[in-house]
């Protein structure tokens, strides 16, 4: 006779790539991983996996103006890959949406989100956690190019800001 075992629970994955100079940063690779983590939980996704690079000014210049045309340096770059999961996956629903994929690459210049700390105020993190939210939603298909989309996607920003352990303040 046959046991019913419970499906695998898949985990996701967080691979942090690391581009700046001093070690007293080197914390950030460890805050970035855990607040991707938990956006994807957040999301109720399971099975992902996604690429984060903390980037000097330099780097992140040079990404820019290869990819937007743009030479000069920016907060946040996302790259998808074009492996999605569907929208109900993630649209608030309490059953875990499992989707086992590649959802792409962020891009974050960490020297970019202390200058905008000292100028609004806020800590790092707080815009580090924001930038992160931002490109993961990027990630999943949101954009903002118009103000309908903006809207939708500040919304979405706010509800991972929220979630459990990510408190702006």
């Amino acid at each position: 006779m046959r046991q019913n075992t419970p499906p695998k629970r898949l985990y996701n994955r967080v691979d942090v790539v690391w581009n700046c100079a001093t070690p007293i940063e080197l914390p950030w690779m460890r805050f970035g991983k855990r607040w991707a983590l938990a956006f994807l939980r957040g999301l109720h996704l399971h099975g992902c996996t996604l690429s984060l690079a903390w980037l000097s000014n330099a780097a992140m210049r040079k990404l820019n103006a290869q990819f937007r045309g743009q030479n000069k340096t920016t907060d946040v770059l996302s790259f998808p890959s074009g492996e999605m999961p569907p929208n109900q996956a993630y649209a608030g629903l309490k059953n875990a949406a499992t989707f086992v994929g590649f959802l792409g690459d962020i891009a974050i210049a960490l020297p970019v989100a202390c200058r905008q700390a000292q100028q609004w105020g806020t800590r790092p993190q707080t815009e580090a956690k924001l930038y992160l939210a931002h490109g993961l939603l990027h990630l999943l298909g949101h954009n903002h190019h118009a103000k309908a989309d903006a809207r939708k996607m500040a919304l979405w920003e706010r509800k991972l800001l929220q979630h459990k352990g990510m408190l702006l303040r």
